[in-house]
């Protein structure tokens, strides 16, 4: 603490532990000194509001708010790149990624899930998106676009059919 403070002392610096003007986190990993500056506070209470059960539209299982963008971020994509979820079921991982400016294009064997899941992102203020029904192991070739990323919670459950090839036509 007495050397980070010498470092960052001057007549222009000060500590206001009050109200700060900048949070700076240390973190001290096997002798290693890592600063960073928190430059954005989100609030996490806002994945709570589009938990399944409180979207105009659910299913037994969908994947958790906070999971989803996990995944979302750990991707790599970026505002304005495609995203695809083949198996989109409810909008999960497509409300994360849109909600991040990301493109969402989804497909689901299921005509009721299709609906339920446009709906569920026009809930959310995303408008730009692209959902329609069909095969996962069609999906790419639905849509004339280059994705950036394919993110998925993969059927589980009473929502998966098993078939012999399951694995083998997700792969493809």
């Amino acid at each position: 603490e007495k050397t980070l403070g010498e470092k960052f002392s001057s007549s222009e610096n000060f500590v206001d532990l009050e109200n700060p003007h900048s949070v700076i986190k240390v973190y001290i990993l096997n002798e290693k000194i890592i600063l960073g500056e928190i430059t954005e506070d989100i609030n996490r209470g806002l994945f709570e509001n589009r938990k399944n059960q409180k979207r105009p539209f659910s299913s037994p299982v969908s994947l958790d708010p906070a999971l989803a963008r996990v995944l979302t971020n750990l991707s790599g994509i970026k505002p304005g790149d495609f995203l695809l979820d083949p198996f989109c079921g409810t909008g999960g991982i497509l409300i994360e990624a849109g909600l991040c400016g990301v493109g969402a294009c989804g497909v689901d064997v299921k005509e009721e899930m299709v609906k339920g899941c446009k709906e569920n992102l026009e809930e959310y203020g995303i408008i730009s998106h692209d959902i329609r029904q069909g095969k996962a192991s069609e999906s790419i070739k639905m849509f004339e676009k280059n994705f950036s990323a394919i993110l998925t919670d993969l059927p589980y459950g009473q929502a998966s059919k098993k078939t012999d090839s399951a694995v083998e036509d997700f792969l493809e």
